[in-house]
Formats: C-alpha cells, sequence, structure tokens
C-alpha cells in the first residue's frame, strides 16, 4: 500500500500563538503568520482537545512537554517521541491520554528525556484511533436523515422541522452511499464533505456541508491526481499498489482513497480538521463499498 501526500505550499503553516502564564482558552489560538515556528510554548491551555493541540505542535515542529493530569507527552520536532503516564510509558501511555481527552493542558519548552515512542505522528493517532474503536473506548455515533434522501447541499435541511431524526449505531452494512458518506462527514470533527467518484471523475454520490462549494471540478481533479499517483507507485516499485492520497492546502485537506480499482471516496477537511478519524471512518465504509461495487464477499 502507498500513501502520497502533497502538500501546498511546500510547508504548511498553521502557527500556534504565545501562551502566556495566564490561563488561555482554544479560541485563543489563531493562525498567524506573524508567528514563527519556534515560537516559544508556556503556560496553561484551556478549551482544545488534545488531538487538535497535538496537530498543531505537530505542524509547528515543537520539542516539548504536554502535561495533562498526572500525564506527560513529550514532542521532538513535532513528533510525539515519549509518553508517561502513571506507571505506563510508550504507546500504551499514549492511549490513555488521547483517550481520556483532557482539555486542560500544560505546555512547557523541554526535551524528551528517552524515546519510547517510535511511529510517525499521523501513524500513531492513526493506530490510537483504531485501538480505541476496538475496544469501544469511541463513543457510540449517530445523526439525522433529512426527508429528502437526494438532498444533501448542506445543513439548512439538517436544522429545519421536517428532519426527521434516526440514531444508527455502527451497522453501516444497511445505510445507502449516500447515508454512509453523510456518516463519514458528520462523525469527523472538522468534515466538509465526502463522495464517491468513479476513476472517470464522475461522482456517484455525494454529502456537502458548504453551499457554494462546487464538487464537480475537484472530482475530475482528484481522479487525475490519483492516476498520476499510481503511475508513480508503479515506477517507485517498492511502493506497492496506491491506497491513498491525502492533499493538505493552508485551508483545508482532502483526503481520497482508493475503492478498488475503479473508484475512490474524498474526505474534504477544514485545516484543523481530524484527520486520523477521517481516514478510519474511510477505512469503515471501504471494504462496504467494494462489496457493493464489486460483488465482494
Amino acid at each position: 500500500m502507498a500513501l502520497v501526500s502533497l502538500w501546498i505550499p511546500a510547508q504548511v503553516r498553521c502557527a500556534v500563538a504565545e501562551i502566556g502564564a495566564r490561563p488561555m482558552e482554544g479560541s485563543d489560538l489563531k493562525p498567524s503568520e506573524e508567528r514563527r515556528t519556534n515560537t516559544p510554548l508556556m503556560g496553561e491551555l484551556r478549551g482544545m482537545s488534545m488531538h487538535m493541540l497535538l496537530n498543531l505542535l505537530h505542524m509547528e515542529k515543537h520539542t516539548c512537554v504536554v502535561i495533562a493530569e498526572d500525564c506527560k507527552l513529550y514532542l521532538e520536532d513535532g513528533e510525539v517521541v515519549h509518553a508517561e503516564c502513571g506507571n505506563t510509558e510508550g504507546e500504551e501511555a499514549f492511549t490513555r491520554v488521547f483517550a481520556s481527552d483532557p482539555h486542560e493542558q500544560t505546555i512547557l519548552p523541554q526535551k524528551p528525556p528517552k524515546r519510547t515512542i517510535h511511529k510517525e505522528f499521523d501513524s500513531l493517532i492513526l493506530a490510537t484511533i483504531v485501538a480505541m474503536d476496538e475496544d469501544g473506548e469511541l463513543q457510540a455515533l449517530s445523526f439525522d436523515l433529512v426527508d429528502d434522501p437526494e438532498n444533501h447541499s448542506g445543513r439548512d435541511e439538517h436544522d429545519n422541522n421536517q428532519t426527521t431524526r434516526r440514531s444508527f449505531d455502527m451497522d453501516l452494512e444497511k445505510l445507502s452511499e449516500k447515508e454512509l458518506l453523510r456518516y463519514v462527514v458528520e462523525n469527523t470533527a472538522g468534515a466538509l464533505a465526502a463522495g464517491l467518484i468513479g476513476m472517470d471523475g464522475i461522482s456517484l454520490g455525494s454529502y456537502n456541508t458548504v453551499p457554494d462549494f462546487d464538487t464537480t471540478v475537484a472530482d475530475a481533479e482528484f481522479a487525475q491526481m490519483l492516476m498520476i499517483g499510481q503511475k508513480a507507485a508503479a515506477n517507485l516499485k517498492i511502493a506497492g499498489e496506491l491506497d491513498e492520497l491525502m492533499f493538505v492546502g493552508t485551508k483545508a485537506i482532502v483526503i481520497v482513497r482508493m475503492v478498488g480499482p475503479n473508484f475512490y471516496t474524498g474526505v474534504a477537511l477544514k485545516a484543523d480538521g481530524n484527520i486520523g478519524m477521517a481516514r478510519l471512518m474511510q477505512k469503515k465504509i471501504v471494504p462496504i463499498l467494494e462489496k457493493r461495487l464489486y460483488g465482494k464477499k
């Protein structure tokens, strides 16, 4: 399997504000081109999820310690390299902190005492989310369905009086293709849209929460990118078949995953969207889509 990431521009900037001695809210951390990647972090932070905080520290390549209750996470150049939580350390300790998701942290510039975590950042986050899902630590997911299943252009319909509330657990096999796409968007923080597209660029279905965002051009563009990525993977030989492509811009992220050789799913996120959860959601629905599109058992 091959993963291709396209960074636009060369390095995506999502600068982190200086954290002073006073407690700060998550809204106090705002992107700014004036701030530098080596901005020292020091002080207390409230109101931001652990995943979002780690994403910011990772993108800005900070070396620091994040203290949450009796746990500590050490980062070096934006990579999580060590975790301590009670009597545990390494990935087990990291999972404990990530699962508890404390919204009060203290960040100090400090080098890690040792290295007990060797996975790259995205792999670590994804593996942790998958482990949490397998252990039943992810909360039960539910969303609403509008009465008109063909109308998924935005959330205005989602809020009006014609909305029929229906709760779904994890039985995804019963959902239609469009309902699966909505499931992905509704249960991924920062997700804007999702689609199922053929490699000819023609959409088989979509769910879009941004009314003025025309996905038609994007569908064709990413189909073209996937074909280029497939050629690159074939030329590299050691990469295997292309499995996933990630397009990262300063304002949005798009993750596309192959559904067999002829189709792909795409998820568009805000710049601070939950990449790990988006990838997990895609991994959940792809086998279902492959079964329907190719008759796989």
